[in-house]
């Protein structure tokens, strides 16, 4: 669970946003089909962690009804507390309260609402650890010191310290890290020859990465209020001005960027020539106002088809999460519908139906919703 290597797909972080609590997510997560045979291969998801923290939260204190914050209780008295990180809140409904903290931002000019990650109330252990720069640092030197805090007290046995970073798997990434592993939490790679040890945090309007490099005892952490920001590109640019003297990586990642804008430029002109190939002629086999109402899928739940009242738009999808927006989807052809081509997002809805009952469900498929799920996601009309 620690080490991704659970089989399942990502579409369970949607959950995370569409419930108040674990206990509805952990039915719904029961429900989905691997993509991946147990323990076979890397497949990153957030929930596992939250389940971790609620049998976490339910062991230490049986007390609690509510073992989300049974697990903020256990995580501040075991490791926050005593590694000294005095800014570090467990909540979301914390860090509101604070005074001194950045703003969430969607670019430089737009500031989302105050309530924009709420969400991250009920998830927990996925997600809702915050804590300044300086205490970012301190956790930094508290794991290049083998878990062991500033004045010499151990917080980690050594052998539980070095199963954190032992690779449970290997897999191929990026030209900055050709290989890397995951240990429990952690990601392993290698820089420069120089073995390296991270992991990051993204929200809405928030994105950070904390990295470091046992063998020189060096460490950075690095924080940006947006969406879109090369976090570990950044890490690897101090590392190369202080550590190898070198200062190429932020203008390899600025020529990084600019590569993928133009892959996202070409894909969106990809999407409005298909789009824009179709078949006019073609109609669908049903009245789209009988596909109006309620859908419901094992794994997601609730989901609901809505009159649309944006032009040349057929109907609105809302898949009644935080995270992903109401889709509204255009007709492509015959019983086959798609968010459209200027979106930039390849999202579509292809109906089954029957000549007698008429629109029975419906088959989603998407860019971030469905990516490992080779049949995409079905939803029974309710």
């Amino acid at each position: 669970m620690l080490s991704h290597r659970m089989g399942l797909s990502r579409v369970g972080d949607l959950l995370m946003s569409k419930y108040n609590n674990t206990a509805d997510m952990r039915i719904h997560v029961a429900n989905m089909e691997p993509s991946e045979e147990f323990r076979t291969s890397f497949k990153y998801n957030n929930h596992m962690y939250m389940y971790i923290g609620d049998l976490v939260g339910k062991l230490t204190n049986p007390s609690n009804q509510n073992p989300t914050e049974g697990w903020m209780k256990t995580v501040k008295d075991i490791v926050l507390n005593p590694v000294g990180l005095e800014t570090a809140v467990t909540s979301y409904k914390e860090f509101r309260k604070l005074s001194n903290v950045a703003l969430a931002h969607s670019d430089e000019k737009t500031v989302y609402p105050e309530d924009v990650n709420s969400w991250l109330d009920v998830v927990g252990p996925a997600g809702s650890i915050s804590m300044n720069i300086k205490d970012r640092l301190k956790w930094i030197e508290f794991l290049l010191n083998k878990g062991t805090t500033s004045d010499g007290k151990r917080i980690l046995k050594p052998e539980t310290f070095q199963q954190l970073f032992t690779p449970a798997n290997l897999r191929i990434v990026t030209e900055y890290s050709p290989v890397f592993g995951i240990g429990l939490g952690a990601f392993i790679t290698t820089y420069k020859g120089e073995t390296v040890l991270m992991h990051g945090g993204n929200v809405r309007g928030g994105v950070s990465k904390t990295c470091f490099f046992p063998d020189r005892k060096f460490g950075i952490a690095s924080l940006y209020t947006g969406n879109d920001f090369g976090t570990l590109s950044f890490c690897y640019d101090i590392a190369d001005r202080l550590l190898f003297k070198d200062s190429k990586t932020l203008k390899k990642s600025i020529e990084y960027n600019t590569k993928q804008k133009d892959m996202t430029a070409k894909k969106l002109k990809d999407l409005q020539d298909e789009f824009n190939g179709r078949n006019k002629d073609t109609k669908p086999s049903f009245d789209t106002i009988t596909s109006l109402g309620e859908y419901s899928n094992p794994v997601l739940g609730s989901t609901s088809l809505k009159h649309s009242s944006i032009p040349n738009s057929s109907f609105e999808l809302d898949l009644k999460t935080e995270l992903i927006p109401v889709f509204p989807m255009v007709h492509f052809e015959h019983d086959r519908f798609m968010l459209p081509a200027e979106a930039g997002q390849n999202i579509t809805v292809t109906f089954k139906t029957d000549m007698k009952k008429g629109v029975e469900g419906f088959v989603l498929r998407g860019d971030g919703l469905t990516d490992d799920i080779e049949d995409g996601l079905y939803f029974t009309k309710l």
